[in-house]
């Protein structure tokens, strides 16, 4: 069972969360009530940031903790189970052409007369860390075409990451409850207050405008967010 992040580091998560979030209300506010623009915002961003620390602390409590992967089990993993396509001295060997890459490994599509049957079974560990298959794109572009459209119909192109001498297959997005929060609370005021001064632009004064601009803007924040790119 996953760690639980605690109601401390909870609590501290959702004090940043609401000093930012009301940073972004009270300039909305005081573009709405320009009579006492100051007093209007602070007031609103205190207010604010107590609504946030009561209201997102229970949720981020129960989040579960990150940590970075342990990336030298995860390589002695992949290397043990692409052993099977080892081909002697001078070729394809998993000692010397899978290492260690950031929070995740790096191969070497390289000497081995079966390169599609090793990016086969390496991304079995696609869920547990990150890989980058090495390849020259000049000597073997049929090869890097074939990779690529491979991993695209098999994960999807959100995953895929391509460069001149490397094709990384990243990890998937996972959308929990306290990644959910911690997007809308950094995304979603901004667009708003966007929404709120761009609306406010073609109609000064008009409240209406100004509400129809905070909800359009609201409303793009949870279309980007949801949105994973499939």
């Amino acid at each position: 069972m996953a760690e639980r992040v605690g109601w401390t580091r909870g609590s501290s998560a959702a004090a940043v969360l609401g000093l930012y979030c009301g940073f972004m209300v009270a300039v909305a506010v005081a573009v709405i009530y320009p009579e006492d623009p100051l007093r209007s915002a602070a007031k609103a961003w205190g207010i604010t940031m107590i609504v946030s620390i009561i209201t997102l602390t229970p949720f981020l409590s129960r989040g579960r903790k990150r940590g970075r992967p342990e990336t030298l089990l995860i390589l002695e993993n992949v290397r043990d189970d692409l052993q099977v396509f080892n081909e002697g001295v001078n070729r394809w060997r998993a000692l010397s052409h899978i290492r260690r890459e950031g929070t995740g490994v790096s191969i070497k599509i390289l000497d081995s007369s079966k390169p599609m049957a090793i990016v086969k079974q390496a991304i079995t560990h696609a869920n547990i860390c990150s890989i980058q298959f090495r390849i020259k794109p000049r000597e073997d572009a049929e090869l890097r075409s074939a990779i690529i459209s491979y991993l695209v119909k098999e994960l999807g192109a959100s995953r895929v990451s391509k460069k001149n001498n490397s094709i990384t297959l990243m990890q998937p997005l996972i959308m929990d409850r306290a990644t959910i929060i911690t997007r809308s609370m950094m995304m979603i005021p901004p667009l708003m207050l966007m929404g709120i001064m761009a609306f406010d632009s073609f109609s000064p004064g008009n409240l209406v405008a100004r509400i129809s601009g905070g909800i359009a803007g609201m409303f793009l924040g949870i279309m980007i967010i949801t949105n994973r790119g499939r």
